[in-house]
């Protein structure tokens, strides 16, 4: 039973992560920061 609501947790932390993940994919300003180093898109 404990077990369940764990995963159920990691589930939802994960659902977090990655919708913050999708919105800094998206953000300009992010890219810049991560293109103009090295000129290639870091996240993919």
């Amino acid at each position: 039973m404990l077990r369940n609501e764990e995963e159920n947790k990691t589930d939802e932390n994960f659902d977090v992560l990655l919708s913050i993940y999708s919105d800094l994919k998206n953000d300009p300003a992010l890219k810049m920061m991560r293109t103009g180093k090295s000129g290639h898109e870091i996240l993919n």
